[in-house]
């Protein structure tokens, strides 16, 4: 590596942390990676479209638990719906599982993985300064132990008090003896055991990497903070159920949509909305309007909601992802689609791009490797996002017509396969609706005269058979328009 850079540390082990990691510890450099709470289920739909999974074959071939999905419902605010069946699946992953999956991969890489909270980081030379805080007897592996996010953060009350009944061990809490003086030994007691359950450690690295999500408080002693319309709320359930369906609703006027993504043992219901035009009092109402049409059963499931990055067109124009000596990585870098929401790829590739960039001995090309593979598009996918959600498209709201279109035209299906997939990006999104639009309407035009000759054929069929047996119509419509259609 032509780079002076030798020591990296990365702060949070998300997709886009564990594969610079990965990435970095292949090519011998020595890699550190703090990750707090080990690994750990976050509130995400999980899907990994087909362009990760043939970037990451890996994450098609493990073995850990993921739900494979063939088929697609998307209903429109009136009602219409269409049924799509992908040409590649789409996976779903638990986040606790990709996120065990990546970190193993990076510790196997030669990481060194490190479970513990980042107290402060500052610059110390031509270097960094890395304060954090962790127990003192740490028995689980952080990659493989997946305990729950409330024992992962604090520390719980039972690591500073016995068990009822039961004397102090003199030798417990990391080996260091208890302070004498009985039961009612006071508050010095409490602070000289908490003093042994945790211990501050410096760690020194050439490079920061903050890979520790867009709200992140780190986050912001690196870059400027993001604003509330860059950010969608989210509200949602994990349900006990079984599916193989993926379903989401869009609703006019609505910057957003509900959906219902199956995993291997229970349904990811939820529903994200654009800050500032949606609370969560009005998410709530439209998730549940969804449940009910659609039959799920909520009532027992686990609540979720989070803050999910969706640049807006300003927040783009400014953003700034790379500095001297650091660089933001995935969620961190607000690397989010902002109109559908899906951030693993993203996450992952900007991740490997960093460490390119890195081990080229160029860190400072970072911002336009990202820009150039897929950046620009992200940028205008801002654009677009408030003219698809909120525009109309020859008379009726975007989303509709999307709909309408998936059901009837074959053309523009294979558009939406391919913006599944992740292999169509918004920069040439607009060129290719163009040149296809002509095709687009004749198929809907013909599909819609298809379903009305179809429902004039089973009026007459039911009239013949009620009111006049034997008699038929003298041409068979239906029949008649198919020949014309396919010639």
């Amino acid at each position: 590596m032509r780079s002076p850079v030798k020591r990296i540390a990365i702060i949070g082990g998300g997709p886009a942390g564990s594969m610079a990691a990965e990435r970095l510890a292949l090519a011998g450099v020595r890699v550190t990676l703090f990750e707090e709470k080990g690994a750990w289920e976050k509130p995400c739909g999980g899907g990994v479209p087909y362009k990760a999974l043939h970037r990451y074959p890996f994450l098609l071939e493990a073995s850990e638990e993921h739900a494979c999905i063939h088929d697609v419902e998307l209903v429109a605010a009136n009602g219409s719906t269409a049924r799509v069946r992908l040409r590649q699946p789409l996976l779903i992953y638990s986040r606790l599982v990709l996120n065990r999956l990546l970190l193993r991969r990076a510790q196997e890489a030669g990481a060194e993985i490190v479970q513990a909270r980042i107290r402060s980081f500052r610059r110390e030379g031509r270097g960094w300064r890395i304060e954090i805080r962790r127990r003192k007897s740490q028995d689980e592996d952080p990659v493989r132990s997946g305990r729950p996010l409330s024992m992962a953060t604090s520390l719980p009350p039972s690591d500073f008090e016995n068990s009822p009944g039961e004397p102090p061990h003199p030798t417990a809490y990391g080996g260091h003896p208890l302070p004498q003086g009985g039961e009612g030994c006071g508050p010095d007691c409490f602070h000289a055991r908490a003093a042994n359950l945790v211990h501050i450690e410096d760690y020194s690295a050439d490079y920061l990497i903050m890979s520790a999500g867009a709200r992140s408080q780190l986050r912001s002693l690196l870059a400027s903070a993001l604003g509330p319309r860059d950010f969608m709320l989210t509200f949602g359930y994990y349900v006990p159920a079984v599916d193989r369906l993926l379903r989401v609703q869009f609703f006019e006027g609505f910057e957003g949509y509900a959906w219902s993504f199956p995993r291997t043992d229970h349904l990811d219901l939820g529903i994200c909305g654009k800050m500032g035009e949606s609370d969560m009092a009005g998410l709530r109402e439209r998730l549940h309007g969804f449940i009910r049409r659609f039959g799920y059963q909520a009532k027992s499931g686990a609540v979720f909601s989070h803050l999910l990055p969706a640049l807006s067109v300003e927040s783009w124009n400014t953003l700034r992802i790379c500095g001297n000596g650091w660089a933001l990585v995935g969620d961190a870098a607000g690397l989010v689609d902002p109109v559908s929401g899906e951030g693993i790829y993203f996450a992952m590739r900007s991740g490997e791009l960093l460490a390119e960039a890195l081990l080229d001995g160029e860190p400072e090309s970072y911002p336009e490797r990202v820009w150039q593979d897929f950046g620009k598009s992200l940028a205008l996918g801002a654009r677009l996002s408030r003219y698809f959600y909120h525009e109309d498209f020859l008379g009726k709201p975007s989303t509709t017509r999307l709909v309408e279109f998936s059901a009837r035209s074959r053309t523009f299906q294979e558009l939406l396969q391919d913006l599944l997939d992740g292999l169509q990006p918004y920069d040439g999104l607009g060129r290719r609706l163009y040149r296809t639009l002509g095709k687009t309407l004749w198929e809907v035009a013909a599909g819609g005269m298809r379903e009305q000759l179809s429902s004039v054929r089973g009026q007459l069929s039911v009239e013949t058979d009620s009111g006049g047996r034997g008699r038929k119509p003298a041409v068979d419509l239906t029949e008649n328009w198919r020949l014309t259609t396919d010639s």
